[in-house]
């Protein structure tokens, strides 16, 4: 087939959506020189229409095409909103094992979203006209061949530290003014918000920009302007004729803003002008804490710790544990579900031939399982057909009553796992700007979603993300960072939301995170033990000071005082993160916390840090552990032990990431 051919056909066209989907794609697999996915893949495996449709009942899937690591395509209907169709490839891009592709048309028009998870994510659009371009077809014909192709360049990463670098320069700006620090940390982290929210569509009409770039012309109305953006932020108010979304939250608690001079207001459109809504929380915060708090001034390198490393905590703790416990459940579940299942259908099969059982058949089918194509129903057992009516229709309401009895213990077991994720809470007790927390929000979020798509396999509803930023706990002595672990899980949650196809929550958008508090994790004012909130699991990279260093960088009062809470199980002179460690076994032994995942320094297997190993050893697990990692600390690369104890049922051993 020709462009111009293609074009002609499909310019005049005006089929629906569905009677035009798989005609349209099949021609233009023959525009591209490309096999249609029945003569690629005849069992439909790997290369499919309608992925997730149902065998038995037919419907819709959650992909009218999909390809395996190349592409979930989704069509439209002429002159319709392609951002629905987009909104559904990512809500199942789970299920359709994250291609590296999203692609949405109408047939009038196309749009090609990258979708890596560590790279700038790109938009490439394109007219059923522009097909006649050598170039469109080629950058077409990647998708169905190479999709590295399309790859962008610019990682999440090396966005994020240039955004960090530009706000810890203003930042640094600003104090050289002799303003007050935590000040100017709240100012800047209002404004790095507002960053985000506007290019995540937040904020009407790019109005933060536009703020800026009249600011430029008259920098001292910049405050004005400011104050009159951060009070409607704070209630939900109008600015001129534009409305603005309540935010508030905390971070927009009032309307103050301060003075930017000529040369900040340059920086701060050069920050405005990066794509916000790609920044990386995980490391994020890391970076721009040194630009905020001045005892970290000489901190400026990009060094930081990655995703990767984090989730050697967080899969062990977080992820495979709750992941482990789904799997039991879905398997008790299929268990006798399927049976029941496969009974309805084989009790179906008889009565089909029945007219006056038609009725009772349709009733019967509204209570098997919508689910996609699983081979449950390829082959159904032979049986001698049973002859009577009465008897046909006593073994049709058997088999539905088998069903519904069991479909509602099923829907009790699926529902009771899905309140323990919803009532999961998390713990950091040293946060420090988030990283943690925010990619262990990530991890509940996804395993719920996971959850929530592997439920509608078993023939449930679609559930709607409920897990948010009140899973976690954060304790932070800096005043800096602890702001900033508050920002960077706000934004973490929006972007969850937004990358699976999910509105914000709203009223307000921003959640009140009392939960990530300033505080002292280890000794109160009074000299006994901090409290630390209730949860499930503890993680987290408490700070590293050797024994020799505390009375120094600590005090002498704090240190003996630290110390004196201790002297029955820990030596006298014994490093600052053992404290932690001690904490946390002491909670799992108590039945107060199920698991713990921490990083200390590999001094902590050695000489006075050796007992707290030992008590865990003696009165819980280690589950899994890595002996010597690189992690940077304080912009600088240590060596460190990462070790997860505690509850640990159906977990393999595991050192170094082998068993």
């Amino acid at each position: 087939m020709t462009p111009d051919q293609f074009i002609t056909k499909w310019r005049n066209a005006e089929l629906t959506e569905r009677a035009a989907a798989q005609s349209h794609f099949i021609d233009l697999c023959r525009l591209l020189g490309e096999p249609t996915p029945s003569d690629a893949d005849p069992k439909g495996e790997w290369y499919a229409f309608e992925r997730g449709a149902t065998k038995t009942t037919g419907g819709e899937g959650w992909a009218d095409v999909w390809k395996r690591d190349h592409f979930g395509w989704e069509y439209k209907g002429k002159r319709k909103d392609l951002t629905a169709a987009f909104a559904q490839l990512q809500q199942y891009a789970l299920a359709l094992e994250n291609p590296p592709l999203l692609v949405v048309s109408d047939m009038n028009q196309f749009r090609i979203q990258t979708n890596w998870t560590n790279t700038v994510s790109q938009s490439h659009e394109f007219k059923l006209e522009d097909l006649r371009d050598a170039k469109v077809r080629e950058q077409l014909k990647w998708v169905f061949t190479d999709p590295e192709r399309l790859r962008p360049g610019k990682t999440r990463q090396t966005l994020t530290e240039e955004a960090a670098a530009e706000f810890a320069a203003l930042a640094q700006r600003l104090r050289t003014r002799g303003l007050e620090p935590t000040a100017v940390a709240h100012f800047v982290n209002r404004l790095v918000f507002c960053m985000f929210a506007e290019d995540a569509e937040l904020l009407p009409n790019k109005m933060f920009l536009r703020m800026l770039q009249a600011a430029q012309a008259e920098p001292t109305q910049f405050r004005r302007h400011a104050s009159t953006l951060f009070a409607a932020m704070k209630d939900g108010l109008a600015v001129g004729f534009e409305q603005i979304e309540w935010f508030n939250g905390g971070l927009f608690d009032d309307g103050e803003s301060l003075d930017l001079h000529e040369d900040e207001i340059e920086i701060c459109l050069r920050a405005a002008n990066l794509d916000w809504s790609e920044i990386d929380p995980s490391i994020f915060g890391t970076l721009f804490v040194r630009g905020l708090d001045p005892d970290k001034r000489s901190e400026t390198g990009s060094e930081y710790t990655d995703r990767d490393k984090i989730m050697m905590i967080i899969e062990p703790v977080i992820t495979r544990p709750l992941l482990g416990e789904w799997d039991l459940i879905k398997s008790g579940i299929r268990s006798y579900l399927d049976p029941a299942e496969r009974n309805v259908d084989i009790a179906v099969e008889n009565a089909s031939s029945f007219p006056e059982l038609q009725e009772e058949i349709r009733a019967v089918r509204s209570h098997l399982a919508k689910r996609p194509q699983l081979e449950l129903f390829e082959e159904l057992p032979k049986q001698r057909r049973v002859r009577t009516l009465d008897a046909v229709r006593a073994s049709l309401r058997s088999a539905d009553k088998v069903l519904v009895d069991a479909r509602q213990r099923a829907e009790g077991e699926l529902r009771q796992f899905q309140a323990k994720l919803r009532s999961f809470r998390v713990l950091d007790p040293a946060c420090g700007s988030g990283n943690f927390l925010y990619i262990a929000l990530v991890e509940l979020k996804n395993v719920e979603r996971r959850v929530a798509v592997e439920a509608e396999l078993l023939g449930f509803p679609p559930s709607f993300p409920s897990i948010g930023p009140e899973a976690l706990f954060g304790i932070e002595l800096n005043p800096y960072a602890a702001e900033l672990a508050r920002v960077s899980v706000w934004i973490g949650e929006i972007q969850w939301m937004r990358r699976n196809g999910f509105d914000v929550g709203r009223k307000p958008i921003l959640k009140p995170l009392q939960n990530i508090r300033r505080a002292n994790a280890i000794i109160d004012e009074e000299g006994q033990h901090a409290v630390w909130p209730a949860a499930d699991v503890i993680v987290g990279n408490p700070p590293y000071l050797g024994a020799k260093l505390m009375k120094r960088r600590l005090g002498v009062a704090e240190t003996e005082a630290i110390r004196a809470l201790y002297t029955d199980r820990l030596p006298g002179f014994t490093d600052l993160v053992c404290y932690w460690f001690e904490r946390a076994r002491e909670l799992i032994e108590k039945g107060a916390v199920k698991r713990a995942g921490l990083v200390a320094t590999n001094s902590i297997r050695k000489n006075t840090n050796l007992p707290v190993m030992q008590r865990i050893a003696a009165t819980t697990r280690i589950y899994e552990a890595w002996n010597e990692e690189q992690w940077t600390v304080d912009g600088a690369a240590v060596d460190v032990s990462l070790i997860c104890f505690g509850e640990s049922d159906n977990l393999e051993t595991r050192l170094n990431g082998g068993l």
